[in-house]
């Protein structure tokens, strides 16, 4: 009994057949897509009704950093003031002040991640049907942003599955010890709250300078992953 060949590569053994349109392929050109194993002009016939990573991309960012300066807004109005049940009358202003930015601060953090997810979601979604690896759903990808010590690791680590370029491998590990070197900082800043002067104050804002730059790199995630994963499309 003759072996089928490979419908692209004629002098190559077919490995199976595509489960969409039944094409005999190799196994350079199947790929996993969820469940299936498709060719790659079906891989790239499944990306043509997705919405443009761009313009999730554009939308996202700059919610992300006005979160960011946001929270750098909110540690530098907390230097100064009177220990909290005091009737200092003339901190009255800048306690106005700092919960007016605490309350737009949540706002903007509140939809900052939940443009963000969409991009995240959207940008899973190209790479499954691009047939890029991962043992992930979309939703799964970004469920993992929000279970404790998962979030850690899971979703950059998707992230860098993700990454086709060395430029966007090495922005997502630059995003990560960021984000979690501020996460950390913060906390530390947290216990120090009223405690040896204006410890906890100087380390949150610290803290609050790190999580600018974990914004900026997750810019360049963004902006790397988004353009490299069109330019492949």
């Amino acid at each position: 009994m003759s072996q089928s060949q490979c419908a692209v590569h004629p002098e190559r053994e077919a490995t199976g057949v595509c489960e969409r349109c039944g094409v005999f392929g190799c196994a350079e050109c199947l790929a996993l897509v969820g469940v299936q194993r498709l060719c790659s002009a079906c891989r790239a016939r499944g990306t043509v009704g997705l919405p443009s990573l761009t313009g999730r991309a554009k939308l996202a960012m700059p919610f992300v950093w006005a979160t960011s300066v946001l929270g750098l807004v909110v540690s530098l109005l907390s230097f100064g003031l009177a220990p909290e049940g005091s009737e200092q009358s003339e901190d009255l202003p800048q306690v106005l002040a700092l919960g007016c930015s605490g309350l737009l601060y949540l706002v903007v953090f509140i939809v900052a991640v939940v443009l963000f997810c969409r991009w995240f979601h959207l940008l899973v979604r190209h790479a499954q049907a691009k047939g890029t690896p991962l043992e992930t759903t979309p939703a799964g990808a970004v469920g993992a942003f929000f279970i404790p010590f998962v979030n850690l690791a899971r979703p950059y680590a998707i992230a860098r599955q993700i990454a086709s370029t060395e430029e966007g491998t090495s922005a997502v590990g630059t995003w990560q010890a960021l984000w979690l070197g501020a996460n950390i900082v913060t906390n530390v800043g947290s216990r120090f709250e009223g405690k040896a002067g204006n410890a906890g104050e100087f380390i949150g804002l610290f803290g609050s300078i790190l999580f600018l730059a974990a914004a900026w790199a997750c810019g360049k995630v963004v902006s790397e992953l988004t353009r490299s994963t069109e330019l492949s499309g």
